[in-house]
């Protein structure tokens, strides 16, 4: 059968880049090889997913590629951390932070002798200034509950792109998922100004919240072409998984070599600022 994908093709440095359109033959039952690795700059444990993706038109679930070697090369502060395998994740568990803001670095992913990259740098991100809680009444636009409000100022002189996430309860699985510019939607219309309502009240996805509940609110800083990535993603994605089966219009940022078989996802860095609040 065929399919078609979109692959952009990313000059990391120079930040610029085009898009292809590729017809790919694929075979229903062929699968392919992905990696799923957000780095950030926090000092829990990092993880790095190397799987091998669903047959397109089978209902088996991806399994993990347990032969891989996983290393994650800072390549500004010269240092070289190798992730171990653990019951289906590669992981590695840092005392210090593994990647900085403004550091360059590149993942290595070798699967059966075949060296896999990519690379990224690591941005800034602002402080989450705090959460504020309100009581609304019944009205057209709201049901009766407790609100919140998150409070961040972008950071000015530069485009800054952001990932605002949200969880809810610990055994809540649903979770928001926001991209913001400048504390906007758009380039080159914000600098340095808070966040726009919506996007300040976007935590509300599943408002109003309950009295006794929790809410852990995220802001990760992204590159331009993670960004792009994301955006994509969340249009495509039904939530089970990055790459848990082949997703059309999803682009990769992980080169392999010339003659080897195409390996699919994502890597990125992430500086991450984050709060957690109790409703009371």
């Amino acid at each position: 059968m065929k399919l078609s994908y979109i692959y952009i093709l990313i000059a990391l440095f120079s930040f610029s880049g085009c898009i292809k359109q590729v017809d790919i033959d694929v075979d229903p039952g062929e699968t392919f090889m992905y990696v799923d690795a957000f780095i950030t700059n926090q000092t829990s444990r990092q993880q790095v997913v190397v799987n091998h993706s669903a047959p397109y038109l089978g209902n088996s679930t991806p399994g993990a590629v347990t032969n891989a070697q996983v290393v994650l090369k800072n390549i500004t502060k010269n240092r070289s951390h190798t992730f171990q395998y653990l019951n289906g994740l590669y992981i590695y568990h840092p005392t210090f932070p593994l990647v900085s803001v403004g550091d360059s670095v590149v993942l290595e992913v070798t699967v059966d002798g075949v060296l896999y990259t990519a690379s990224d740098k690591m941005n800034r991100v602002p402080t989450i200034d705090s959460v504020t809680l309100h009581y609304k009444a019944q009205s057209l636009l709201y049901e009766e509950g407790i609100y919140g409000e998150v409070h961040i100022k972008d950071l000015p002189g530069a485009t800054d792109y952001y990932w605002l996430k949200t969880n809810y309860n610990s055994d809540d699985p649903r979770e928001g998922n926001n991209l913001a510019i400048d504390g906007g939607y758009y380039e080159d219309l914000f600098d340095g100004l808070e966040f726009i309502t919506p996007l300040r009240e976007a935590i509300n996805e599943y408002g109003p919240f309950e009295s006794g509940g929790r809410i852990d609110v995220r802001l990760r800083s992204l590159s331009k072409q993670t960004y792009s990535f994301l955006e994509m993603l969340f249009n495509v994605s039904s939530g089970s998984g990055m790459f848990a089966e082949i997703l059309k219009n999803v682009p990769t940022n992980i080169k392999t070599p010339e003659n080897e078989k195409k390996m699919l996802g994502w890597f990125a860095t992430t500086a991450e600022r984050s709060v957690t609040i109790f409703i009371p």
